[in-house]
């Protein structure tokens, strides 16, 4: 699976090899998912590597932005599992292992802008539809809705933030993490509704 990012003034198919960002691509990937009749449900997801590439113009020496996984084991693995019934509860289990960033500082201004792009017009959308909040609460509907967990881990993660990739032998700032670990044991999940 490959996504290929372009900047504004990409209008035209010829465009594309001057105008690129950056292009995304998930490698071996694999789903599984078991469902039951009474409601349970499990899903797996794996990716052996995600890479992430520079295909801005002009020259570059460092073009891999996140290089493939060197370490064997899938690079990302997601599991979701659901009880089934009344008061049902659910748990998210999602694992990054040994990702590996280097990027400069231009590609990360060229996707911030990619992406803030979007964020204004939906915020323009969003404030004339001016919805009062006051008034949001008062309908609020509360259910008891399912209990959800999740855990978040990160291993081995390496970031490296290169003063100037033309040079291969340019000066980097290089951080490392051996574990980063979040979790959120119960919630209860609400739902909210605004009058249209």
């Amino acid at each position: 699976v490959k996504l290929d990012l372009f900047d504004e003034d990409a209008l035209f198919q010829d465009d594309f090899t001057t105008h690129g960002i950056v292009q995304f691509s998930l490698n071996s990937s694999a789903m599984e998912l078991s469902i039951r009749n009474n409601g349970a449900l499990q899903a797996q997801a794996w990716i052996k590597s995600l890479t992430m590439l520079s295909t801005k113009a002009g020259p570059s020496k460092f073009r891999e932005i996140i290089p493939a996984s060197k370490s064997g084991r899938d690079q990302f693995h997601c599991l979701f599992t659901m009880s089934g019934g009344k008061g049902n509860s659910a748990q998210l289990i999602a694992t990054v292992d040994s990702p590996n960033i280097i990027f400069s500082v231009e590609p990360i201004f060229s996707l911030s802008n990619f992406f803030l792009a979007g964020l204004k017009s939906r915020n323009n959308a969003e404030r004339r539809l001016n919805v009062d909040k006051e008034e949001a609460i008062q309908h609020e509907d509360v259910s008891p809705g399912m209990r959800l967990s999740f855990r978040f881990d990160l291993y081995d993660a390496s970031v490296s933030i290169l003063e100037d990739d033309q040079q291969a032998d340019t000066q980097a700032i290089r951080l490392n993490l051996a574990r980063l670990s979040l979790s959120q044991q119960v919630s209860s999940c609400r739902s909210l509704t605004i009058p249209g």
